[in-house]
């Protein structure tokens, strides 16, 4: 039986991270990816503050934390599975400190910090005046390097680290090099903040997806990660993970990765249904390229998007985005949107997968845009397995006993055609690109 602890850890108080867990009385984490925007990955943590030790001097402390500068203060949460085979530890979140409250009331007290990943923290400034003097053109990790550069000049990144003098966006592109490109250009920043132009003229020209990873260090630099994946929407194979979830109960008897789930929310979903699409190109003299899908539009009304200034070089590219998005998610599905279980669900269940599983799922390097397997059996129904993509999850507990929420979309429109795949390699349903 594999066994699940969770840690978490601060940043930025000492030389070393220094680990918190025995105050934790509760912890909340949402991530989630969306397509054509980045959003930003947040946590909450409820320590245990009896002792008045986390009370900052300015409200009378005089504990072990009371001199620390909060919002420079990073958050590493980390969960560990120990199994008969391997111990396997997995990042779930990693941030920086925005907000520090404290609820007391003269014989118990708490504090709940919340913190949101660097990115979200270092791009949420305007760039003002600053100007891009050399002109960038290539696929999406070009342009996020570009604005990596320029984040650089205006805003550097929290530090956290001891020792560190200097911090960096680094780009990591997680689809085949071989997959579709964006044909793209940055000749001049748009106004806004960076994360703006993320979410408002970069990742709609594919459409494409980005999301914040983790920060190391690198001597006496720290270097933030971006992921991102071009308009092809499919990790490459070094990169892809199939999950398989079951309602189970499962055969405790069967050595399998298959994760057993206890409830299952099956809908259809306007939030991704677009039939409509204008896209305008920042970098050909704002011409507009218009795509629709009379077909959904007739049978649903026009349900549209628009995008402009975005980063397409070219007319015909920016065509290509607009087809993309009026084609790609112009039909209602009903799927999959969320599978729940918990830390418990999995040791009574007998979970008798590797632990190496277990941690690439609840990694956030590895757990989010990956294709998954989902088998169930609807009340009156026959058993259904319905392919999806991992998009997002909610974490929700106490070290002890933690609720994991997984958020789903229907792979079909949100992943690309690929050769010798059982799941992503279907004719006539898998699209080509």
């Amino acid at each position: 039986m594999i066994q699940t602890t969770w840690d978490v850890n601060l940043q930025g108080v000492s030389v070393s991270l220094v680990d918190v867990t025995s105050r934790v009385l509760g912890l909340d984490v949402r991530q989630n990816v969306e397509l054509g925007r980045m959003t930003s990955m947040v946590a909450s943590v409820e320590l245990n503050n009896d002792d008045g030790g986390l009370t900052p001097a300015e409200g009378g402390g005089t504990g072990d934390y009371s001199a620390v500068d909060w919002f420079s203060v990073g958050i590493k949460i980390f969960a560990t599975f120990s199994g008969s085979v391997s111990t396997e530890q997995a990042i779930v979140f990693d941030g920086v400190v925005q907000e520090f409250s404290s609820v007391d009331d003269g014989t118990n007290s708490r504090v709940v910090i919340t913190a949101f990943d660097g990115i979200s923290v270092a791009g949420g400034l305007p760039p003002d005046a600053v100007t891009i003097s050399v002109p960038a053109t290539g696929p999406v990790d070009a342009m996020l390097e570009k604005l990596g550069d320029t984040i650089d000049t205006f805003q550097p990144f929290p530090l956290i680290y001891s020792g560190v003098t200097e911090a960096e966006l680094v780009v990591e592109r997680l689809d085949d090099s071989k997959g579709p490109d964006g044909d793209y250009s940055m000749t001049s920043l748009i106004s806004g903040t960076v994360l703006d132009v993320i979410s408002n003229n970069v990742l709609p020209a594919g459409p494409s997806v980005a999301w914040a990873g983790i920060r190391q260090v690198n001597s006496t630099t720290v270097e933030y990660t971006i992921y991102c994946i071009d308009r092809g929407l499919l990790r490459d194979e070094d990169n892809r993970i199939l999950f398989e979830f079951d309602e189970g109960p499962g055969d405790p008897a069967v050595t399998s990765d298959v994760i057993v789930f206890d409830e299952i929310t099956v809908n259809y979903s306007d939030d991704d249904l677009f039939n409509y699409a204008q896209i305008a190109s920042g970098s050909v003299g704002g011409v507009t390229a218009t795509a629709s899908n009379a077909e959904s539009v007739a049978s649903y009304g026009m349900r549209a998007i628009s995008a402009s200034s975005t980063v397409n070089r070219t007319t015909i590219d920016a065509g290509h985005a607009a087809g993309s998005w009026s084609n790609r998610y112009s039909v209602h599905r009903f799927v999959p949107r969320s599978i729940s279980f918990s830390t418990a669900v999995i040791q009574a269940h007998g979970f008798k997968g590797s632990e190496v599983k277990l941690a690439e799922l609840f990694d956030v390097r590895y757990g989010l845009w990956q294709p998954c397997e989902v088998t169930y059996t609807p009340t009156g129904g026959s058993e259904i397995t319905a392919e999806c993509l991992l998009v997002g999850r909610r974490f929700r507990g106490r070290p002890g006993f933690v609720a994991v929420e997984l958020e789903l979309n229907p792979l079909v429109d949100f992943s690309s055609f690929t050769l010798d795949s059982d799941v992503l390699g279907v004719l006539d349903q898998n699209r080509l690109g």
